[in-house]
């Protein structure tokens, strides 16, 4: 996880929702991604889901803008390994990716 202050909203305790990882943008240091899952530790009776969100530099903090999406994985492994390889991942994987977990659930 990089180095950087963000502003934690109280709904994320609300919501069990713990941090994975922060990414900041190379190219425009205003902007990131912020990575939490809401059962990481299988605690709870469903699956790990990891939950991204943009996150937009305030007076040398970041704060959370919006969710821009969520997704839920068989095994801890996996929503680990999806959260340590977010950044490498291409916009035609992240969208196949949200495409096969809207199919899985229509099932």
């Amino acid at each position: 996880m990089s180095n950087v202050v963000v502003n934690i909203p109280s709904w994320f305790e609300l919501d069990d929702l713990v941090v994975i990882n922060t990414i900041i943008n190379e190219k425009n240091p205003t902007f990131g991604t912020l990575i939490a899952s809401d059962n990481i530790n299988l605690e709870k009776p469903y699956r790990p889901r990891i939950r991204v969100y943009l996150i937009k530099l305030d007076n040398d903090k970041f704060n959370i803008e919006k969710e821009l999406g969520s997704f839920t994985f068989k095994t801890q492994n996996e929503a680990l390994d999806f959260s340590e390889k977010f950044s490498t991942i291409s916009a035609v994987e992240l969208l196949h990716k949200l495409h096969s977990e809207q199919v899985a659930y229509a099932i």
